[in-house]
């Protein structure tokens, strides 16, 4: 399994859009591993992990064929994790051309999720049908494995947003695993449960608020760190696992090496955009 982290930063950015803080204009400043876009991945080449409102700037600073991709997971229906409205540049009858022309992409997220693509239909066309749909969307279930090409999807519940279904996922290929964290605060009872005595070989957590305590919706250090102790408490990791942090805020996360010296002896990975991932 291949993985690109295509964005690292939370909703706004980092640097922000609009922010003159200390921290936005030190990042503007210093580039590099400094600038974050809105969150997700990018699985193999084509199962993409959300799709944020920076998927356009993604595809040219990586020269991606996103063309390729078959298949879209989705953890929620916040904005910087499905910006619907880019999707729209997916139908070929207006906006593109695919070589392998028709194929639908598939969508897979919870039911705001679907409401949020059937929103961007409406808006964009004045209809909730279209000639040549260009996608076919699937509801998930909690607990309940997928498959999708090589790869076997299970979505897990995650502690963030209260009036949906949010999910993390775990993904598994070649018997190995990867645990896709975010958005998430310390994970629930049943999903601590399910991972229980399965080996991960990849963790990815939610470290929106960098080094503050942080435990609910989203995860700082502290929270970050429960999640791993209690992960190898119960079997389901070990001394080969890596634990990489992501989805950091300008508000409360430091620039990127104070993040690394200050979480070098937990054995915690900073991300940065365009970070690969190999699990072999």
């Amino acid at each position: 399994m291949e993985l690109m982290y295509l964005g690292t930063g939370a909703s706004e950015g980092y640097p922000a859009l609009f922010c003159q803080c200390d921290r936005c204009i030190q990042a503007t400043e210093l580039g590099g591993k400094n600038i974050r876009a809105r969150t997700g991945a990018l699985i193999n080449s084509d199962l993409l992990l959300d799709f944020s409102p920076d998927m356009y700037m993604n595809k040219l600073r990586y020269k991606l064929d996103l063309g390729k991709v078959n298949h879209l997971i989705v953890t929620h229906s916040h904005t910087d994790h499905f910006a619907a409205a880019e999707l729209m540049m997916r139908h070929e009858h207006w906006y593109c051309h695919l070589q392998e022309s028709g194929k639908r992409l598939q969508i897979y997220g919870n039911e705001a999720v679907e409401q949020a693509m059937k929103s961007a239909i409406r808006n964009d066309y004045g209809t909730d049908t279209i000639e040549n749909p260009f996608y076919e969307f699937h509801v998930i279930q909690p607990f309940v494995p997928f498959t999708l090409g090589e790869v076997t999807v299970t979505a897990l519940p995650a502690h963030h947003k209260p009036d949906e279904r949010s999910f993390i996922f775990l993904l598994e290929q070649n018997n190995t695993r990867f645990l896709y964290g975010n958005d998430s605060g310390v994970f629930s009872g049943e999903t601590f449960d399910y991972l229980r005595g399965k080996h991960l070989d990849v963790v990815s957590l939610d470290c929106n608020y960098g080094l503050e305590d942080r435990y609910d919706y989203h995860m700082g250090i502290s929270g970050c760190r429960i999640v791993k102790e209690r992960l190898l408490e119960q079997n389901s990791c070990d001394a080969r696992t890596s634990f990489i942090l992501t989805h950091f805020s300008h508000y409360s996360a430091e620039l990127h090496d104070t993040l690394v010296e200050r979480t070098a002896d937990e054995g915690f990975i900073i991300s940065y955009d365009g970070m690969k991932v190999s699990l072999t």
